[in-house]
């Protein structure tokens, strides 16, 4: 494997890395907005106290959506990070062989298994925006109600 090679093969997993890393960056905003939206909602709660049990009811189903929602974020996060992880170890590898080592079988293993990271990622990504939908969805048609 000539220089060029070596580094082209090396390099070819950035695209991976760049597209995930911008998934990422969408998941994580998403991610800290029902963080943030679970702290308001406790805070309610503590203001309500008991006066408002209509209301009460409202905020604690909201809060059990977001708490489902931060969940499936947080697990689309864990696998997208892992995605990067696996595809620099797929690079190392690929640096390494090139030294003589022949490792090339666990670059593709890496490399195979970071695309899989990113598949799982993304599907436990979509059912959060399905499941978003909904809870905006629900809060809007119970405070029309009220």
């Amino acid at each position: 494997m000539n220089v060029t090679e070596l580094i082209q093969s090396v390099l070819t997993p950035v695209a991976l890395i760049s597209g995930t890393g911008l998934i990422t960056l969408t998941i994580q905003n998403r991610y800290g907005r029902v963080i943030d939206r679970l702290r308001e909602f406790s805070k309610e709660l503590a203001e309500i106290g008991e006066r408002s049990p209509k209301r009460r009811e409202i905020v604690k189903a909201q809060m059990d959506i977001l708490i489902r929602r931060g969940a499936l974020l947080r697990n689309a996060l864990f696998s997208l990070y892992f995605t990067v992880f696996l595809t620099v170890l797929s690079s190392i590898f690929v640096l390494i062989s090139s030294l003589g080592a022949s490792l090339l079988t666990f670059s593709l293993i890496f490399f195979a298994a970071a695309l899989f990271s990113l598949m799982v990622g993304m599907v436990i990504a979509l059912f959060e925006v399905l499941i978003s939908y909904s809870a905006a969805r629900n809060e809007a048609l119970q405070t029309i109600s009220m």
